[in-house]
């Protein structure tokens, strides 16, 4: 990456930053308006938890038994939290500050972001514009796409630029290796694995051990460990820049004869 795209990925990462931190501030400051006026003040939380007094409010307040399944509900709430951030750090072994912060419900926020990427973009005018801005940002390579830089409009909406195809031949595969690179991407971190249960390798922020990684039970690590005194297991972590082709595909030839869906801890 050049000097000039750096400063322009730097100063799109800080702005991009400041509009999510605004924006969920905005999100935060109306959630606690929407929960203090339809819920705590009608349903008499607040007066039921500082115990105040308003004559004038008397007549139309509720029973104190109408009360008290609100109040059950919001420490429940309030219990679960607690109970699942101490879980996580039990888990994780992580600070109970990033435990706290791991429990909120941030893969619900991923799937709101996902579906919102989805959206259509209208006018399709403006497509093109969109998608060469981020381009230059993050230095993605717009002559590599299957559509080509005059026909980004092609791409619906950002998820499907984000998930774009490459021109045929633009990567063509070295046939001589017995391994190649499965993805575009940075490699943060790889070498030979000691321990599976003690190795930690650093997901986005996130420590995971190889027994997290192929979600084993207590049998398939005696077996894994039993089958590394004949052979040798190598990680490799692969960092993706928003601008790189957002594909995977199989880095040998050999056989699969078994997968796994492992979900990750989102951030």
């Amino acid at each position: 990456m050049t000097e000039n795209h750096s400063i322009r990925y730097w100063f799109a990462l800080i702005i991009s930053s400041i509009v999510s931190i605004i924006v969920a501030l905005v999100i935060i400051a109306l959630s606690w308006y929407l929960l203090w006026k339809f819920v705590l003040i009608r349903f008499g939380v607040i007066r039921a938890l500082f115990q105040i007094n308003n004559n004038d409010q008397q007549t139309n307040q509720q029973p104190a038994s109408k009360q008290k399944p609100y109040l059950t509900t919001l420490s429940a709430l309030t219990s679960y939290h607690y109970i699942r951030s101490i879980y996580i750090q039990r888990e994780s072994l992580c600070t109970p500050k990033e435990a706290w912060y791991r429990s909120l419900p941030l893969r619900e926020t991923s799937r709101f972001w996902s579906r919102f990427f989805s959206v259509n973009i209208y006018p399709r005018s403006i497509r093109n514009s969109i998608y060469k801005y981020f381009c230059r940002i993050f230095d993605a390579d717009i002559n590599e796409c299957e559509y080509g830089p005059d026909h980004l409009d092609y791409y619906a909406n950002f998820g499907e630029f984000f998930r774009r195809n490459l021109k045929s031949g633009v990567r063509p595969i070295d046939k001589e290796s017995l391994i190649v690179s499965p993805c575009d991407g940075e490699i943060l971190a790889n070498g030979l694995v000691t321990s599976v249960e003690n190795l930690n390798i650093v997901i986005k922020g996130i420590p995971y051990t190889i027994k997290d990684l192929f979600q084993l039970d207590q049998y398939e690590i005696e077996r894994l460990q039993k089958k590394q005194s004949e052979s040798s297991l190598f990680y490799a972590c692969i960092y993706l820049n928003p601008g790189n082709y957002h594909h995977f595909h199989s880095p040998a030839k050999w056989k699969i004869n078994e997968r796994r869906h492992v979900t990750g801890m989102t951030q």
